[in-house]
């Protein structure tokens, strides 16, 4: 992802916060903070992750 964000093609990185097959769980924290120093925006669904990640509704990501 390092090298595809430096170039500066991507303005937009989305991901799941939890695949509902595997459970594995996206560190979306690491996420924005990759992309935020090249202005590309994170879009995330995060309804996988209701009840069993710690979901804390209205906290901005900045």
């Amino acid at each position: 992802m390092a090298e595809a964000l430096a170039d500066g093609g991507v303005s937009v990185v989305s991901a799941a916060l939890v695949n509902n097959e595997t459970g594995a769980v996206q560190d979306l924290a690491a996420l924005g903070a990759a992309a935020r120093p090249h202005g590309t925006l994170v879009h995330t669904d995060a309804v996988q992750g209701w009840g069993t990640c710690p979901c804390r509704p209205g906290r901005t990501w900045t």
